[in-house]
């Protein structure tokens, strides 16, 4: 629990009234739960309330390869989405230099895309 309270309080989030839209305005709290339901997105829930990781959205639309990554990573249950974001912020050994896949979505979507492919691995001995 230690590790959710450091992430929630050190990776930029948003709750649902909160994401930055276009101009001052914030996107409706409706638009933020469809674009979860239709896994574009993803969210955090913690003591309570549900956080949206910064780093799915820009100029006030999720990034298209959020949407990509979460359906090759197909988590069906709600408490997976702790595993997204371990995922997402967490060192992966298929990414040159165990970079997160955080820190090279934006620049090198294709080597993401491999990680993501092979997130659920089955690994042996």
């Amino acid at each position: 629990m230690q590790f959710r309270d450091r992430l929630i309080h050190t990776e930029p989030m948003f709750t649902a009234n909160s994401v930055p839209g276009f101009g001052e305005r914030p996107i409706p709290a409706s638009e933020i739960r469809r674009l979860r339901r239709h896994s574009y997105i993803f969210g955090v829930r913690y003591k309570g309330r549900d956080y949206f990781p910064a780093f799915q959205f820009q100029n006030g639309l999720p990034k298209p390869i959020v949407g990509r990554l979460l359906n090759l990573l197909h988590l069906v249950r709600r408490e997976d989405n702790w595993f997204l974001l371990y995922w997402f912020v967490g060192a992966n050994s298929w990414l040159e230099g165990d970079a997160a896949p955080v820190t090279v979505m934006d620049s090198d979507g294709e080597a993401v895309t491999e990680a993501a492919i092979h997130a659920n691995d089955r690994i042996s001995d």
